[in-house]
C-alpha cells in the first residue's frame, strides 16, 4: 500500500531542523576565544598577551599618576600656607631676638649710668660734706625743708663754705633756723639775705655760712 507524502510528513522524515538549541552567551564567547587561539600561531598569541599586559600597566600608571597629581593639587594650598606661616614665625623670632638685644643694651647702659650716678653721689657725700649734711639735718627745726647743699673747700683746709637752699613755712621758722646755726660751734658767719625775710610764709631762702667740721666721719 502506498501512502502519499505530505509536506509535513516529508519534513519530519527526510529533513533535519536547521535551528539548534540556544546556549549561554558566555559559553559562546569562550568557544569563540578558543577557536581564535586554535587558529592563531602560538607566537602571535604570546605577543598579544604581552601587548595586553603592557597596555594594562600603562593604564595603571596613568591612573596612579593622575591620583598623585590630584592629591598634590589639593595639598598645594596647605603647603603654601605652612611655608608662609614658617617664614612669619622665623621673622617674628628674629625680630624678638633683636628687640631683646636692644633692650638688654639699653638696660646695661641704664645700669652703668645709674652706677656712675651712685658713685658720683657717694663721692659728693663723702668727707667733708657728709658730716656737714648730717649736722645740718640733725639741728634743722620743724618747718624748714632743705632742697640743696653746696659745699666748697679744698683739701687741707679746716673749714668749708656752705650754701643751703630750701623752703621755710614761716618767717619765724627761718629766723629760728638761723639762730640755731649761729649757736652751733660747728658753724659761723651765718648770713640770711634780708630779701628772704620779706615774706611772711612759704619762704624760699638761700643761706650762706662757714662749716668747721672734720673732713671725715670718725670710724667707730
Amino acid at each position: 500500500m502506498h501512502f502519499p507524502m505530505t509536506p509535513t510528513s516529508r519534513r519530519s522524515r527526510g529533513t533535519i531542523p536547521l535551528s539548534t538549541p540556544s546556549r549561554p552567551v558566555w559559553l559562546c564567547q569562550n568557544t569563540t576565544k578558543h577557536m581564535y587561539h586554535a587558529l592563531l600561531p602560538p607566537e602571535t598569541v604570546k605577543t598579544l598577551k604581552t601587548e595586553y599586559r603592557v597596555r594594562f600597566f600603562i593604564v595603571f600608571l596613568f591612573f596612579a599618576s593622575l591620583s598623585v597629581l590630584v592629591a598634590s593639587f589639593f595639598l598645594l594650598p596647605s603647603y603654601v600656607l605652612s611655608s608662609v606661616a614658617k617664614r612669619s614665625a622665623v621673622s617674628d623670632a628674629q625680630s624678638a631676638k633683636n628687640n631683646i638685644a636692644t633692650d638688654t643694651a639699653l638696660v646695661t647702659a641704664s645700669l652703668r649710668a645709674t652706677g656712675s650716678l651712685v658713685t658720683s653721689i657717694d663721692s659728693s657725700l663723702s668727707a667733708p660734706m657728709s658730716p656737714i649734711v648730717l649736722r645740718v639735718v640733725a639741728i634743722r627745726p620743724k618747718g624748714i625743708f632743705i632742697t640743696s647743699f653746696d659745699v666748697s673747700g679744698g683739701s687741707g683746709k679746716s673749714s668749708s663754705s656752705v650754701v643751703l637752699e630750701g623752703v621755710a613755712d614761716t618767717r619765724g621758722d627761718l629766723e629760728a633756723f638761723e639762730n640755731i646755726l649761729e649757736g652751733d660751734q660747728a658753724f659761723s658767719n651765718v648770713v640770711v639775705p634780708i630779701s628772704d625775710l620779706a615774706s611772711a610764709s612759704n619762704i624760699q631762702f638761700s643761706l650762706q655760712m662757714t662749716a668747721s667740721l672734720p673732713r671725715s666721719t670718725p670710724k667707730q
